[in-house]
């Protein structure tokens, strides 16, 4: 029971909005980015709960006066939406319900929205308000106010998603609200960065607008080129288990992506890790496991075993899944990969930049 329950966390949280395609092009020959530093804040950011490993999410209001809401920040999509009052949806119960009557500044749009997800659909319509983000009101901000949200979220602890991706793979090409805080004049950069702690209900996981923290991170960061300004997208030069590569000089690329878990893959590269590593590992000696490495440009980052194998509620899961409707060949780098690197999502200058966590 225990076992399912995690899954089906795990499961929900992996919130990565259904891939077109068409947006997938070739990657020729490798691409480094020589070390450079950004912009950092010394101030507080917003503070991100980690539940389980398994979901992160975090505060912001709508609406004035404002209406609380916690929210999945998720860079793996491009919208903001909320439970709207007359939701009877099952993963409505259990959540607040964004109110436009109680605000001044609700503005009507009406227009029908439909956003997918991987494990679900949620719908309703677009309204008009005030987001306070961070501490920062972003105003005119077009919204998902849904009526219909589906059962496969009722296990997540929040209510609603804000999407930190481009506008790009926006639903109905709605402007997204990083981006408008920026365009408003709200940060003088157009950067953020996510810190996740590595162990569940530790408290200390951050997202900064507008910067990062080197509280965070252990050493410098090293930066890599988006391949286009859809998702946070780069290429992988390599992958593999131990000493032994795994990529066969395939052309790879990665999505890091906030509000996916684990680490998911194309099912063919997942099984050749998983002729190394097994699919239901022992918890009892972790440590018996070899790492696991993603190569960017000519770098390499390691992933150990106590941080992809999950270890919660009693269960014993292998925090990598195989994935057989991924539109291009790589991974996904969700949470499990986060937690072991501080990451800066250079939204301005197309760019990621990973740095270790200082755990």
């Amino acid at each position: 029971m225990r076992a399912t329950l995690l899954i089906a966390l795990l499961l929900v949280a992996s919130s990565l909005a259904l891939i077109p395609s068409e947006i997938f092009a070739p990657v020729d020959g490798k691409i480094t980015i020589p070390l450079k530093h950004g912009h950092y804040f010394d101030e507080n950011g917003i503070p991100i709960t980690n539940f389980l490993n398994a979901q992160f999410y975090g505060p912001i209001t709508i609406g004035t006066p404002a209406q609380d809401f916690i929210v999945i920040f998720d860079t793996g999509s491009s919208n903001l939406w909320v439970p709207t009052k007359g939701c009877l949806s099952l993963a409505c119960l259990d959540h607040p319900k964004y109110d436009p009557s109680k605000s001044s500044t609700y503005e009507a749009n009406g227009t029908k929205i439909v956003i997918p997800y991987g494990k679900g659909n949620v719908a309703g319509t677009v309204g008009v308000e005030t987001v306070n983000f961070g501490g920062y009101n972003v105003q005119g901000v077009d919204f998902g106010m849904m009526t219909q949200v589906s059962a496969n979220f009722a296990a997540t602890k929040a209510g609603g998603i804000l999407g930190l991706a481009y506008q790009r793979i926006s639903e109905d090409n709605l402007p997204p609200v990083f981006d408008l805080l920026v365009k408003q004049g709200l940060v003088q950069n157009a950067t953020f960065s996510f810190f996740l702690t590595k162990n569940p209900g530790q408290e200390g996981s951050t997202l900064i607008l507008g910067g990062y923290d080197p509280k965070f991170a252990k050493g410098d960061f090293k930066y890599y080129p988006l391949i286009n300004e859809t998702y946070y997208i780069i290429e992988v030069n390599d992958f593999g288990v131990g000493n032994q590569s795994l990529g066969n000089n395939q052309t790879l690329v990665g999505i890091v992506d906030t509000g996916t878990s684990l680490i998911v893959g194309s099912t063919a590269l997942v099984n050749e890790i998983l002729k190394i590593v097994p699919a239901k590992p022992d918890c009892k000696n972790i440590s018996q496991y070899p790492t696991l490495y993603f190569t960017f440009g000519q770098d390499t980052y390691a992933i150990g075993p106590d941080y992809y194998i999950l270890n919660e509620l009693g269960s014993c899961l292998l925090g990598i899944m195989a994935m057989d409707n991924l539109p291009f060949n790589g991974f996904i780098l969700g949470d499990v990969f986060i937690r072991n690197y501080y990451t800066i999502f250079d939204y301005g200058n197309q760019r990621v930049g990973f740095a270790p966590a200082n755990q």
